[in-house]
């Protein structure tokens, strides 16, 4: 299924961007909802890249032979992982992106960040999920969120605005930065 997703986004963004290949993608992490698809993008020839913790057991889950028929089988050979175990940095500018490793977080045991670095965007993913104009994370989410907003304060410029996948919500990191003095994060 979401690697089907994957070949249908690949399609869309060759009608829109004709002639412009797809030269890298980032998988924030290992879960099949965000690593799923990387075969799809591997066959249209991207670079795939991926916290450093999870190369190993990506290339044998995105290798298995029991991978149903894609893309990828028509191209043939291996998938290779490559490994942020810091930064790196891809394209040059005005459209500059940075893959972060961001380390352990409460969600995953290895996280990885996209810095769109002349935009001056963040994206991440699981961890921080904003409400709205929200000076300090909902209980519930108060593991992840309080531990994304003590990163985000530590590694990113306060002007930063972070975005995420299961929100339309901006938040800039002067506002996360806030979180950390609220009952949620200090317990």
């Amino acid at each position: 299924g979401v690697s089907g997703l994957s070949e249908r986004l690949i399609d869309y963004l060759a009608t829109q961007f004709p002639g412009q290949p797809i030269r890298a993608v980032g998988l924030t992490h290992f879960h099949d909802d965000h690593a799923g698809g990387a075969r799809a993008f591997a066959a249209a020839g991207a670079t795939i890249y991926a916290p450093g913790q999870s190369t190993s057991f990506l290339n044998k889950a995105l290798n298995r032979l029991s991978m149903p028929d894609d893309r990828f089988d028509q191209r043939g050979g291996r998938i290779t992982v490559s490994p942020v175990t810091d930064s790196v940095v891809i394209g040059s500018a005005p459209n500059r992106v940075k893959l972060v490793s961001m380390g352990h977080s409460p969600h995953v045991d290895a996280q990885l960040g996209v810095w769109a670095l002349d935009k001056d965007y963040f994206f991440v993913s699981d961890v921080h999920v904003p409400r709205s104009d929200a000076s300090s994370p909902r209980t519930h989410r108060a593991a992840t969120e309080c531990w994304f907003a003590a990163w985000a304060a530590s590694n990113l410029p306060n002007d930063v605005r972070v975005v995420n996948s299961h929100s339309e919500v901006s938040t800039p990191v002067a506002r996360l930065a806030e979180y950390l003095e609220s009952d949620p994060c200090r317990k």
